[in-house]
């Protein structure tokens, strides 16, 4: 598959650096200048067929372990083959992994370092409340989850205090930070409040769920996604997670210190399963393999009609009904339940 690839790919001698980028679309353009130095081994400016062949064997299968996968990601960003990643190389690393489509907004919110800075693109934004909201909630849930049952009734009280605070300020119409939720969800909270209100009962703990999972989606699918390529606040971030992983603060990462990081970050394998992904549709696109597949779609289609149209033609031959259903359960049509597996 490989070799058929390269065949078509290279018009003639060895394979160009233009024509693979176009076996990568949705790579950005700085990730696969990373990923290109895996192929180009003598750095000539091309690929040959041996080049070729064994990294698209490596990249398009996807590796057995998590160690596996750290390995291989380090060696991509490794580009001096030093054994360490500098702050370029890391940054490199960090912007493929934060650009990929499978890196979600939960990577920004797990250190309050990186809360930090995507606060700061939410001021450039005005729209700061949507993660003053999440946190507030978070902050809730945590306190009610720590509590035991006897302490959770002594603190009933400054319990429903938080959630009078959290409705006040985000949710009630005409809210100083009123959060942009569905009209069902705000009604749903608000009969819950009018209710405990009128009852003197506890909140349920869970009252701001939908909300908060609505706000989530809401910053994840277009707030991070334009953080993302906001390149200021980007690099202020990758300076800021460079210092998570460089614990001997010597300026590089060693591989024992990148493996540490990478066991409570594992969203770092999501830009190599997307260049998995990438790199099996790709060569499997100028291999013509997907042709080959519709062709076999098409007559399996064609197998399964033409059993199905003999069917047919023998019951009109006069097969009675019985006879029918004695041939079904002898088993004596089998062949045709094969065919259409």
């Amino acid at each position: 598959m490989f070799k058929t690839a390269y065949s078509k790919l290279s018009a003639e001698g060895d394979l160009s650096k233009d024509n693979l980028r176009s076996l990568f679309g949705n790579l950005e353009d700085q990730a696969f200048e990373d990923v290109y130095c895996l192929f180009d081994w003598d750095n000539d400016g091309s690929v040959d067929v041996h080049e070729f062949v064994l990294t698209m064997s490596l990249l398009a299968t996807p590796a057995t372990s998590f160690e596996a996968e750290q390995n291989l990601l380090f060696a991509i960003f490794d580009q001096d083959g030093s054994g360490t990643m500098d702050r370029e190389e890391f940054g490199k690393m960090m912007r493929a992994t934060l650009r990929c489509k499978m890196t979600h907004l939960d990577f920004c919110m797990k250190t309050e370092g990186r809360k930090a800075t995507f606060r700061r693109h939410l001021e450039g934004e005005y729209s700061t409340e949507t993660l003053e909201f999440y946190n507030h909630v978070e902050d809730y849930r945590n306190l009610v989850k720590s509590l035991e049952v006897d302490e959770y009734e002594d603190m009933r009280e400054d319990c429903n205090d938080l959630v009078d605070v959290i409705y006040n300020r985000f949710i009630d119409e005409g809210a100083n930070e009123q959060v942009n939720i569905q009209g069902r969800t705000r009604n749903e909270i608000k009969n819950i409040v009018e209710r405990v209100n009128k009852n003197t009962q506890l909140y349920p703990f869970t009252i701001f769920d939908s909300a908060q999972q609505e706000i989530y989606q809401l910053m994840n699918r277009d707030t991070f996604e334009r953080f993302k390529h906001n390149d200021a606040l980007m690099d202020q971030m990758l300076t800021s997670l460079f210092d998570e992983v460089d614990v001997k603060k010597n300026g590089v990462i060693t591989v024992a210190e990148y493996k540490t990081w990478a066991t409570m970050n594992p969203e770092l394998t999501n830009f190599l399963k997307d260049l998995h992904n990438e790199t099996f549709m790709g060569v499997s696109k100028a291999a013509g393999l997907e042709k080959r597949k519709a062709r076999r779609v098409s007559m399996q289609k064609q197998q399964k009609l033409s059993v199905s149209g003999q069917s047919s033609s023998g019951s009109a031959g006069g097969f009675s009904e019985a006879d029918s259903s004695v041939r079904l359960s002898s088993g004596s049509v089998g062949s045709v339940s094969s065919v259409r597996e």
